[in-house]
């Protein structure tokens, strides 16, 4: 039998609203070391404006918090300084799924520099986490991914199920498209028909609970980061690809993405004891850098907020670091361990 290539990683591994600040006329002209005034830090000199009345706003923040027999989601995303001081709205979004016998749960992060990129982060997430995967997780296939890793039947299984995500990453794509189509027929003077207005990252996970461990799969695509806490440490799964030019990221509209070799090469699938996985936007994941040795840190810090959404989007609208001034976003899921 031709051997198959699944893609299963080899992970490293390692052991309310901030207050309103004054606004200022010479907010535009301050500067560090001659940079512009956004990397000055000047708290008093920044401005918070609202979000502006546009088509489609994301509001100032969202937060859910969710549970049931297998899983606990804790989420929340909060608009960045940037943003609040430039009066433009939220680019991140996230959505879910929490099934009987899966969770899926999707983070995107529109480009900041394109005026319709949170449009594309809302259709990329909500299209990847509605897929219909249940038929998937019957009772067999829960048993074949619970088999020995290195038997030929789990080997087929997760191929399978890879496969199927790598197309729902394809359909989100499709969904975006049809988005902007359906907006540029409804309002062309109002909406722009290239995609790539309205492009963001993606990262998607997977969770599969089993008798003794648990399967994740995640795809990711862009900045950001993934991690899987388990009793042995922290295992990172995001894949860290360039774009085009260096230090650019790359987005899920851009060239030669959705190809079956690109899509193999961002998948990650491991089979393990999992207590937590974090799922965290580059406005998060850039604060606790290098996420291998930073992210036990990252999840002790929210640790006691993962039982109150509310409290979670106010830690992440008021925790301060120089230079972090990005939305935030946090996709927190616990398992419930067996009694």
């Amino acid at each position: 039998m031709e051997e198959l290539n699944l893609d299963i990683a080899v992970c490293k591994q390692s052991e309310e609203a901030a207050p309103e600040l004054r606004q200022s006329s010479q907010a535009a002209n301050i500067s560090d070391s001659g940079q512009n005034s956004l990397t000055a830090e000047a708290p008093e000199l920044w401005q918070v404006l609202p979000v502006p009345e546009s088509p489609e706003p994301h509001p100032e923040h969202a937060f859910d918090s969710v549970k049931n027999g297998k899983f606990s989601l804790t989420a929340a995303s909060v608009r960045g300084r940037k943003h609040k001081h430039e009066g433009t709205n939220r680019d991140d979004f996230y959505a879910y799924s929490l099934e009987e016998n899966f969770a899926a749960v999707c983070v995107c992060d529109g480009a900041g520099s394109k005026k319709f990129s949170r449009i594309g982060a809302k259709l990329a997430a909500r299209s990847a986490v509605s897929r219909k995967l249940s038929k998937l997780f019957t009772p067999e296939v829960l048993k074949t991914l619970s088999l020995d890793k290195s038997s030929t039947e789990f080997l087929t299984e997760v191929s399978g199920i890879a496969s199927k995500v790598r197309s729902l990453t394809a359909l989100a794509y499709k969904a975006v498209e049809d988005g902007v189509t359906k907006r540029v027929g409804d309002a062309p003077d109002v909406f722009p028909r290239d995609i790539s207005e309205y492009e963001s990252t993606f990262l998607y996970a997977l969770i599969v609970p089993l008798e003794e461990e648990t399967l994740l799969l995640t795809l990711t695509i862009g900045d950001g980061n993934i991690a899987a806490f388990t009793p042995e440490g922290v295992k990172i799964l995001g894949v860290s690809v360039s774009g085009e030019y260096s230090g650019e990221t790359e987005f899920l509209e851009s060239k030669d993405i959705l190809t079956e070799n690109s899509l193999r090469a961002r998948t990650r699938i491991i089979r393990e004891k999992i207590d937590t996985i974090v799922i965290a936007s580059d406005g998060v994941a850039d604060d606790y850098f290098p996420n291998e040795t930073e992210f036990p840190r990252l999840l002790s810090d929210i640790e006691p907020l993962l039982d109150n959404a509310e409290a979670l989007k106010n830690w992440l609208d008021s925790y301060y670091i120089r230079g972090s001034f990005d939305d935030r976003t946090l996709a927190v899921i616990r398992l419930k361990q067996k009694q």
